[in-house]
């Protein structure tokens, strides 16, 4: 019994040893570029020429807005909730008055954030694609927008890794993106083809 126990205990141990997964340097490196690529083809998509500079941000705390728009890419190992950060105000209804080609008058509140819900739902889409390079059987959400204050409950996920990035559409912070990345097993993935040419060479777009 003695000896029963002494095996039970240390098979615990090795099991609590195990529970955090690891995350590999290729992956992380994955993620992060894709995160990149994606917040920038989205903006891009949604106003073409315009001047973004996207700024690294620790936190998103930096981040100050109101709403948001809420997505989730799940695969069989990790589940990736992304963020677009957003506040309902004139200059939101200028750019999407810029980008749709209608005057604001015309642009009821419902058209006003199904657009911004395009631009978070190609966000998702473009990082999809880009992680299916590595990563069999990705499945997404749509687009859930809610109050921003409903993103302190994300300190409740085991969160493994995490990105914010601040867009500002000349001298206006026009949108923050987040990705929150839990892990449920060792993510080992690596990119099984040639890597895209870096959009960060188009000249709308700066990263740094």
């Amino acid at each position: 019994m003695r000896a029963l126990a002494n095996y039970s205990t240390s098979s615990l141990n090795k099991i609590e040893s195990r529970t955090v997964p690891t995350i590999s340097a290729d992956f992380d490196a994955l993620l992060r570029d894709a995160f990149q690529r994606s917040v920038q083809l989205a903006l891009r998509e949604a106003l073409a020429n315009a001047e973004w500079k996207i700024e690294r941000t620790p936190d998103s705390k930096n981040i100050n807005k109101s709403e948001a728009f809420v997505l989730t890419v799940a695969g069989v190992l990790f589940r990736l909730v992304l963020v677009l950060h957003f506040n309902f105000d004139p200059a939101l209804k200028q750019f999407v008055q810029d980008a749709v080609g209608q005057q604001q008058d015309k642009l009821d509140d419902d058209k006003v954030y199904d657009f911004v819900a395009e631009i978070s739902n190609c966000f998702c889409g473009g990082l999809k694609r880009e992680l299916q390079a590595a990563v069999p059987s990705l499945g997404m959400s749509t687009p859930n927008r809610l109050a921003h204050a409903s993103l302190k409950y994300l300190s409740m996920l085991k969160l493994a890794r995490e990105g914010h990035v601040l867009a500002r559409l000349g001298d206006v912070p026009m949108f923050g993106c987040s990705f929150y990345l839990s892990a449920y097993g060792d993510l080992n993935y690596t990119k099984q083809i040639a890597s895209q040419q870096s959009t960060t060479e188009v000249g709308e777009l700066e990263m740094f």
